[in-house]
């Protein structure tokens, strides 16, 4: 049977992503909740890891967290791509936006930022993704495909032992 420990670490993890969201732009106090928040998710990795697919998932989120640290705890998002596409209304959410930031000469880590293009998705922000996020979607995939699993050979069992 599929089995989550500590999962008060991934709460916590999420609770300070929720923070980082709502606090002031401070540089500092965001920093340390990205550190805190990738301890949070090692801390979780370490106590399950026989749960398919969190490795690649948590590994994706630290990306992001750390490409983030070193640009001002904001994701930049390729300047070329944006032209390319002529998506107006992100170049108007970069303006005010608390997350995200357009990459320019001073961007560090650029190869971990939103500069791979997903043609045919839906959704206004999905278009433009950091391989960060590629690896936080295949390790969600994996994890559900995981728990699907468990739950149909667990009912399989569970027939094949009333029979």
């Amino acid at each position: 049977m599929l089995k989550i420990n500590k999962i008060l670490y991934l709460y916590i993890a999420f609770l300070l992503l929720i923070v980082f969201r709502i606090i002031p732009n401070i540089i500092f106090i965001q920093s340390v909740i990205l550190i805190l928040f990738a301890v949070c998710i090692l801390m979780f990795i370490n106590k399950n890891k026989t749960l398919w697919g969190l490795g690649v998932f948590s590994l994706g989120s630290i990306m992001n967290s750390i490409v983030m640290m070193f640009n001002n705890n904001k994701m930049p998002v390729s300047r070329e791509l944006l032209h390319k596409l002529n998506d107006i209304d992100f170049f108007k959410y970069l303006e005010t936006s608390k997350k995200h930031v357009m990459m320019d000469e001073s961007t560090q880590l650029s190869f971990l930022a939103d500069t791979i293009y997903v043609p045919g998705s839906s959704g206004k922000w999905l278009r433009i993704v950091s391989i960060g996020d590629i690896f936080i979607f295949i390790g969600v995939l994996v994890i559900l495909i995981s728990i699907i699993m468990t739950i149909v050979n667990t009912k399989h069992k569970t027939s094949v032992m009333q029979n």
